[in-house]
């Protein structure tokens, strides 16, 4: 067939995307895994998914502390000829210490998952917390937060969401200078104790990860001792919207954050939001993006996010600008909120916006790699398998009204905090 290039190739006005193939399995002592199977690819991405996170901890720091030290010695193995063995088998591994989870992701070559599976059921059952390594990571942690405390970006997120829970709430707490090393070695080991265990751990997998790998899944972190898990209640406060200006002499740049608290995943309004937020600042060209960069030169980058939690979710706009059009760049921001509660958007924008967030969708299910990754988020989230298919409905379904009715909802100024930094 002669394919005639002079002709732009054929949109077609259909979108689907493709199912979660997940076989689903528990191990014998009692711990569920997932796994999406690949025969073709010899890499295995391996999760270990620790229930609770931060909000189980007692000081500041002790999950993540936990988490990042599992390397640091067994009652078998030194930190060396841990990561000596590691090394030699050619995995690769990352720590993630989250407010209502904790990770570790493991890639390795398949024919080495047994004996690397062996070493991390060590860890997950045996770890010692050597005192020297706990002081060393303890100056470490408490070095980069030196740094860190000066990005005024970062500094002004941790106060937004002071604001918008209080400093005690699990979702609104950040580690500062006075406690951020406060914690002890014994600290870390009854966290451990009470939440590293087969009572509080999932396991993912894709790759060549068929019934052979389970057998040896089996017969390593299969033999983890189960516990039940006591966790807390996460309530939400209902805090009024502050306004917090901290001004620092020698910053050329000032980072701004208006957010304010929203509806959890599963709640019907939180679709609306979202595509709201795609219009607003969620994409390259939203408005946000299209009025306050390109038109006005008023910022480098400036976007709109929705981050949800199990019992709430956050929606929040974020900007670096020059100090001194700080307060314009704010009028800028609300001005574009208005726009939307009070003038429909146009079919041409609502097409772009109906595509970007279908090929948003496609990149979860472009290999098994990304399709474990998309599936974790619906297990940290309590959501359905069919969330995605549900996702791109309402938002092909989605016309101008829906989108000033979710404008009219959200955008309510007085409801939002705002945070100046710098």
């Amino acid at each position: 067939m002669t394919i005639d290039r002079s002709k732009r190739p054929q949109i077609p006005d259909f979108y689907q995307i493709p199912s979660l193939s997940v076989i689903k399995d528990t191990l014998v002592n009692g711990i569920k895994t997932y796994r999406i199977v690949n025969p073709d690819i010899n890499i295995v991405r391996l999760y270990f998914l620790i229930d609770g996170g931060q909000t189980l901890q007692n000081k500041t720091s002790v999950a993540r502390a936990c988490i990042q030290l599992l390397h640091e010695g067994t009652a078998t193995m030194t930190a060396e000829e841990i990561a000596e063995k590691l090394d030699f088998l050619g995995a690769h591994y990352e720590y993630v210490s989250a407010k209502e989870y904790s990770s570790i992701c493991v890639h390795f070559p398949r024919n080495a998952g047994k004996t690397i599976m062996e070493i991390f059921a060590d860890m997950l059952s045996h770890a010692t917390f050597p005192q020297q390594r706990v002081e060393l990571y303890q100056q470490k942690i408490k070095n980069q937060l030196a740094i860190d405390l000066q990005n005024n970006a970062y500094f002004g997120y941790c106060k937004l969401m002071e604001s918008l829970f209080g400093y005690n709430h699990p979702y609104g707490h950040y580690s500062s200078l006075d406690n951020v090393d406060q914690f002890t070695r014994e600290d870390i080991v009854e966290y451990y104790h009470q939440y590293i265990h087969a009572g509080n751990i999932s396991v993912l997998a894709a790759g060549n990860v068929d019934e052979t790998f389970i057998e040896e899944l089996n017969q390593t972190i299969g033999q983890l001792p189960y516990m039940a898990t006591n966790k807390p209640i996460i309530t939400i406060p209902q805090l009024p919207p502050q306004k917090i200006y901290i001004e620092k002499e020698k910053s050329v740049q000032s980072s701004i954050l208006i957010g304010k608290r929203t509806c959890t995943v599963a709640d019907p309004q939180f679709a609306a939001f979202s595509l709201l937020n795609t219009f607003l600042g969620g994409y390259f060209g939203s408005r946000l993006m299209t009025n306050i960069r390109e038109k006005k030169g008023l910022t480098y980058g400036i976007y709109s996010a929705l981050r949800p939690y199990r019992s709430c979710s956050t929606f929040y706009i974020k900007a670096d600008v020059n100090k001194l059009q700080r307060q314009l760049v704010i009028d800028e921001i609300y001005k574009e909120m208005q726009l939307l509660q009070q003038q429909l958007v146009e079919e041409e924008e609502l097409s772009v916006m109906k595509k970007y967030i279908y090929g948003d969708l496609l990149k979860i299910f472009d290999g098994v790699f990304e399709q474990l990754d998309g599936y974790l988020s619906l297990l940290l989230l309590n959501l359905p398998e069919d969330h995605f298919q549900k996702k791109l409905e309402i938002a092909l379904s989605a016309d101008k009204q829906m989108i000033m009715d979710a404008a009219k909802q959200l955008f309510t100024k007085d409801d939002f905090s705002e945070i100046v930094i710098g």
